[in-house]
Parts: C-alpha cells; sequence; structure tokens
C-alpha cells in the first residue's frame, strides 16, 4: 500500500511537470497564440513518448537482472515490450506532427490502424493470467511490434489516404466501437492478471485515459492537439513510468528478502559445519586414547592391579562422554564438578599413547559441566602432545580468588609469535603446525560458555608454553587441605616400569589422533 500510494503521488507530480511547455508558450507568445499552444501541445506528447520509451528500458533491464537470478517476471516483459511499442509507434509521428503541421492529427487522433494496436497490445497481455515464458529480449519484441503497428500509419501519410476516423461514417463508428470494446477487454485482463491489485488497476486506468483522450479528439474533429488530450496521453505515461517503478521496487524488495533467506540459510549451514568438525576434531583425540589403552588390555600389556582398573574406568569414561558428545541431548544445568575426576581419565588415556603427564590429586570443586571440562583439557593436553614434540606435559591445579585455576604446561618449543596474536580464531595456526585451528578456539569459546577463561600464560621462558584455564569454585568438600597459590605441588607419583604402557606400542595408537 505504501509502493502504491508514494508511486500514485510521483505521477501525478511528474505529470503536472511535464505539462510546463504550456506555461512557457503563453509567456513567451505573450498570453499565448494557436500555433504556439499546438507546439507545447506537441512537446507534451513527445516527452510522454520519451518517457514511455525510457520505462520500457528501465523495466526490460530490471527483469533481465532478476531473470539472471531465476526471479525473472513474465508479467514485467509484457509491460516492458507494450510500453516501447507505443513509443516506437508515436515518436515518428508525434515529430511529424512538429515538422509538418498538415500531419499533426495522427500524433493525437484515433485512425484505422489504431485498432491494430489494439488488438496487438490485448494479445500480447490476454494470457497474463497463465504467467508465460518471459521474452528473451522485451525491447527487441516492443520494437518490433512498435515498427509493425507504425508502418501502415505512415502509409497512409505517404499515399494520402483515408485519415482520421469519422463518427458520421458508418463503417468508421463500427471501427470506434471495436476499438472501445477491445480497450475495455484490455483493462479487464489487466485486473484480472497475476499483477499486484495496485498495479493492475492504475494500468487499466492509464490505458483508458489515454484512449478516452484520443477519442475525444477524433470525436471533436480537434485541428491542434486538445489539451484533455494531451493531459491524457502525459498522465498515461507518468502512470506507467511509475507503476514500473513500483513493480521493480516490489522485485528487488523480493530478491533481498530471498537473498537474506540464503543468506541465514549459509550460515546455519556454515555453524554446522564448523560444529561437526569441532565434534569430529575432539572424538579424533578421544578415541586414540580409548584404543590406544584397549590395545595395551587385549595385548595383555598390563598386570591386574590399580593400573589395569584405571584403564577400565578411562575406557568406560571417555566412551560415555564421546555418547554424549555425539547425542544431541543438552548438557543440563551447571553442577559441581570434581576436578580430579574429570583429570584422571585424561591423564590415563594420553599415558596410554604414550604421552607422559604429570599431575596428582588436589581434591578442588568448580561449577559447571564435567564433558564441557573435560573436553578443553583434552583439547590442550592432544595439542602439548603434538605440539611439545615428546616433552612431557604438567597440570597444576590450584585455587585463587574464589576460581579453581588449572595449568597446563609443556617444556616443548613454545608458540609461533604470529600465531599469538590470533591464537583463540577459527582456523588460526603457525607456519609449522600440522593442526587445522580448530581446539583452541573451541576450548577458548566453551571457557566462556561456562562461565571461566581460557588464556596463555605469559613467561619469560625460550620454551615451552603453559594454558590457564578457570572455572568459579564450589564449596569444598573434601577431607584433605586443598593447595592455594604459593604452596608448591606434591611430586607425581608415575607409575612402576611393570604397568607402564610399551611407548613403541603405543606410538601405533597415537596416529588416531592426527
Amino acid at each position: 500500500m505504501t509502493t502504491a500510494r508514494s508511486t500514485l503521488w510521483l505521477a501525478l507530480a511528474i505529470g503536472v511537470l511535464m505539462l510546463y511547455p504550456y506555461p512557457v508558450s503563453m509567456l513567451v507568445a505573450g498570453g499565448g497564440t494557436s500555433s504556439a499552444h499546438a507546439i507545447a501541445g506537441h512537446l507534451c506528447i513527445l516527452q510522454a513518448d520519451l518517457m514511455l520509451l525510457l520505462a520500457g528500458f528501465v523495466m526490460a533491464l530490471g527483469s533481465r537482472m532478476l531473470g539472471d537470478l531465476a526471479l525473472g517476471d513474465p508479467l514485467v516483459d509484457r509491460v516492458a515490450a507494450v510500453a516501447v511499442l507505443l513509443a516506437v509507434q508515436d515518436l515518428p509521428l508525434t515529430a511529424l506532427a512538429i515538422v509538418v503541421p498538415e500531419h499533426e492529427g495522427y500524433a493525437y487522433r484515433l485512425t484505422i490502424t489504431h485498432l491494430l494496436t489494439v488488438v496487438v497490445v490485448l494479445v500480447m497481455t490476454v494470457r497474463m493470467r497463465r504467467a508465460p515464458r518471459p521474452y528473451r529480449s522485451p525491447l527487441l519484441v516492443g520494437l518490433l511490434l512498435g515498427l509493425v503497428t507504425l508502418a501502415p500509419q505512415l502509409l497512409l501519410v505517404a499515399v494520402g489516404g483515408p485519415t482520421f476516423l469519422d463518427v458520421r461514417m458508418p463503417a468508421d463508428l463500427v471501427v470506434l466501437f471495436v476499438s472501445t470494446a477491445l480497450v475495455l477487454g484490455l483493462a479487464v485482463q489487466l485486473i484480472s492478471s497475476d499483477l499486484p491489485l495496485w498495479a493492475a488497476w492504475r494500468l487499466s486506468g492509464a490505458v483508458l485515459a489515454l484512449y478516452a483522450g484520443r477519442v475525444w479528439a477524433t470525436v471533436t474533429e480537434a485541428s491542434q492537439p486538445p489539451p484533455v488530450t494531451v493531459v491524457a496521453i502525459v498522465f498515461f505515461s507518468a502512470l506507467l513510468a511509475t507503476t514500473v517503478i513500483g513493480l521493480l521496487r516490489r522485485a528487488l524488495a523480493e530478491v533481498d528478502g530471498r537473498l537474506a533467506v540464503l543468506v541465514h540459510r549459509t550460515a546455519d549451514a556454515e555453524a554446522t559445519v564448523q560444529h561437526d568438525r569441532e565434534v569430529a576434531h575432539e572424538v579424533r583425540a578421544a578415541v586414540a586414547g580409548v584404543v590406544a589403552g584397549a590395545q595395551l588390555l587385549a595385548n595383555d600389556q598390563v598386570s591386574p592391579g590399580p593400573r589395569k582398573t584405571a584403564l577400565l574406568r578411562m575406557i568406560e569414561t571417555e566412551a560415555a562422554r564421546l555418547n554424549r558428545s555425539l547425542s544431541a541431548e543438552s548438557p543440563g544445568t551447571p553442577s559441581e564438578v570434581d576436578v580430579d575426576a574429570v583429570i584422571e581419565p585424561l591423564v590415563v588415556a594420553h599415558e596410554a599413547r604414550g604421552h607422559v603427564v604429570c599431575w596428582n590429586r588436589t581434591g578442588h570443586r568448580t561449577i559447571g559441566h564435567p564433558d564441557a571440562v573435560a573436553e578443553v583439557l583434552s583439547i590442550l593436553l592432544s595439542n602439548a602432545d603434538r605440539h611439545a614434540r615428546g616433552a612431557g606435559t604438567t597440570i597444576v591445579v590450584t585455587r585463587r580468588d574464589g576460581m579453581v585455576e588449572i595449568r597446563v604446561a609443556d617444556q616443548g618449543p613454545g608458540l609461533d609469535p604470529v600465531a599469538r596474536a590470533h591464537l583463540f580464531e577459527w582456523g588460526a595456526r603457525g607456519s609449522t603446525s600440522q593442526g587445522e585451528g580448530i581446539g583452541l578456539q573451541r576450548a577458548h569459546r566453551v571457557m566462556l560458555e561456562e562461565g571461566g577463561t581460557l588464556t596463555l600464560a605469559s613467561s619469560d621462558e625460550l620454551s615451552g608454553t603453559t594454558f590457564v584455564l578457570r572455572l568459579p569454585c564450589a564449596a569444598v568438600r573434601t577431607e584433605r587441605p586443598l593447595r592455594d597459590e604459593g604452596q608448591p605441588p606434591e611430586p607425581h607419583v608415575q607409575a612402576p616400569a611393570s604397568v607402564r604402557p610399551d611407548l613403541s606400542r603405543a606410538a601405533a595408537a597415537r596416529g588416531v589422533a592426527s
């Protein structure tokens, strides 16, 4: 409705402006003369014809653009072709009227050849309801049809044959009635077409106004362009041009809407792919530990005892975590997390793969989701194993300012200085890294979702990397004293050699995590 109202006011404004030759002729001719009014009328008609041609060109161009997006509208193509047809038919006759005044009636009065024009336009619009295939070139179609309807009129001028319709002649009166019936049928076809209702009424009203103006000039046998006819022609072109603008705005709005939907779907697809890659990244690391532990148990490399019990518990814990990460279930509300219970299966899994991790229990508890904390620590340990080139890794858990702080440190070559600035961005990795640049980005985001932080500890050392994971501290529920900042960690007691994994055999399982 806003588009219809705005284009209507625009059409009225354009129509008024296009009538400026009349006041100009009155000023120049000192009140106006018959010849000055005739020239002013012809100039107005010439402007109207040029506007029709421009409207047809703009509509055809817009339709071509929309057609490239598979959004072409056959109705828009037909209206564009009709506009070009009328412009091509009338422009030469209007120019002829200005140059040769004795032939000026062809610019505004009806002839028998206009019956052909009405028939052609009606045929072009009669099947709009079926929305046929758009024209390949509305401009070319309009140009050819305009020349076809123009040729008989130029032939009449050249041979001096019958000129304008004479309502006193029975034959001409029949032609006039037939033309009127066809024009009314054309208006009905426009209203019943698939065009927006406001555009259909606008176009049908413009056609009726144009035809009524020419009928008036014909019935009165005007020797000069009657102002009523000129106004009808001018407002016809203004209405058609502004309707073109409204239709294009409507089409472009539809394009914007479809593009917005496509952009939204693309973003959803990219987010889904990114999430799947993140899950696959974590699954590969977790599966590597499960496979390594299973191989040790299957090959009887671990004697019955605490170590074997720890391996069995690790396989069960990690398998359950993998199953939950692959399901679509909600993680639920945050709860108390036993940090030791989260770290222990990860340490056992990495030691089964040949990655020595020094860690001791502290009894700290935090608030969050156990699987989320386990995933972040798994990512950090996997990175340390991959990039530290066989160097050991240390996990130290302390409490500071109401936060549980987990430090994961390795003794590797350290981070690439170039990668530090984009460490937690998707795809960021060092120049020598073989990773995908996925793990740290996901770990950082998961920690933010858990209400914690993941940062890179600043260090003046030439080698080694330390990541610091902080989470809110839960209420203390332990009988042993908790380690606060400033207390040295207890030395890690490694398992006896008889129960530690054979690193040469476990190395085969490490390829699963790469």
